[in-house]
């Protein structure tokens, strides 16, 4: 969307980490459970995991069953029980969690994440639905500035800010022009 945070997480980070932002449109926790499948092979054995891994999934999983997004209701069980494989699969160390007004998500996760390795952005805390979201659920380029802020933020706490991360790669200048392979061994 406007001003994206995926795509501000990306340049903030620039030089200093790969950053992969991606949206799934309408997807629900279930049918994001198929992720996994979709990612093996990504991290073969020998490579480290991701840094930090965000999962953003809340908002369709609240439509209400009787309503025409119903299709994508999930349960409060169903959204837990998926929300805990997918962490165990991706060993997740950030989640974020969308405001929703149709279950109580963000309070019901928020207290299942306290036995997972989990570490959560109550977007309910934060955004207002009047100036953050253009409908409801997608966010303004307003909505998208509080989540990159509230994103960077989790992350410096857990070690991860650009202060703490080093370069991905040498600086031109720092290259031995002669030999430039050498640098990167060092």
């Amino acid at each position: 969307g406007e001003g994206g945070w995926g795509a501000a997480l990306a340049h903030h980070f620039s030089r200093k980490v790969s950053t992969i932002a991606t949206a799934s449109l309408s997807w629900s926790i279930a049918s994001g459970f198929v992720l996994g499948r979709a990612m093996e092979g990504v991290c073969p054995d020998g490579v480290a995991p991701p840094a930090a891994v965000a999962v953003f999934f809340g908002a369709n999983d609240a439509s209400l069953p009787d309503r025409c997004s119903g299709f994508q209701h999930v349960p409060l069980p169903e959204y837990q029980s998926n929300l805990r494989a997918i962490c165990a699969y991706l060993r997740v160390y950030l989640v974020k969690i969308t405001r929703s007004t149709c279950l109580d998500l963000p309070k019901n996760t928020i207290g299942f994440s306290a036995g997972l390795i989990l570490k959560v952005i109550n977007l309910e805390d934060r955004c207002h639905a009047s100036c953050d979201f253009r409908d409801g659920l997608h966010f303004t380029a307003s909505g998208n500035s509080v989540l990159f802020d509230e994103v960077v933020k989790k992350l410096g706490d857990e070690g991860l800010s650009l202060e703490a991360l080093p370069v991905d790669l040498p600086y031109l200048g720092d290259m031995d022009p002669n030999d430039p392979l050498k640098s990167f061994c060092d």
